[in-house]
């Protein structure tokens, strides 16, 4: 089951389509207008943006593919938390993350995180909280976006 903190909506052109979460994990991922990929919202200032999955059972999970929008990059800062059970977003507080993002002038497109003795998990957060979001403007890369066109986690 995925989730996501907000779903942004294109509402020009055809067809309207809602960047839901599960649309990070269909497969799909070239075309970010045509659906193929999840999207927070970008309208207002956003304290947090996050997307989840959580899996149907503890996992060990060895490697992570993770696959960002290529041609708007607002993930730069983004932190990865795998939890052993389900929680809400609060309980992240008391989580140190397993990846944290630090290059913010170029942020990979896609970013493989591997784990060689793998590592236990049931839920995973994709989370980002800039401490001075702004208000939204199309070149403004600092308010909490995320765009993830994928998420590929390798496990048994």
């Amino acid at each position: 089951m995925t989730n996501q903190s907000s779903t942004y909506k294109y509402t020009e052109g055809y067809p309207k389509i809602d960047l839901t979460a599960d649309r990070a994990v269909n497969g799909k991922f070239l075309n970010h207008r045509g659906g193929d990929c999840a999207g927070t919202n970008v309208d207002g200032i956003h304290i947090e943006a996050w997307w989840n999955i959580s899996l149907p059972d503890l996992a060990i999970i060895y490697k992570i593919n993770l696959m960002f929008r290529q041609d708007i990059t607002r993930h730069y800062g983004y932190h990865v938390f795998i939890n052993k059970e389900d929680i809400n977003i609060e309980g992240l507080a008391s989580l140190a993350p397993v990846y944290h993002e630090e290059d913010e002038e170029h942020p990979g497109v896609q970013n493989i995180i591997m784990f060689p003795g793998g590592i236990q998990g049931k839920q995973m957060y994709i989370y980002q909280n800039k401490s001075t979001p702004t208000d939204f403007d199309k070149s403004d890369q600092k308010n909490n976006v995320l765009d993830i066109c994928e998420v590929e986690i390798w496990g048994i």
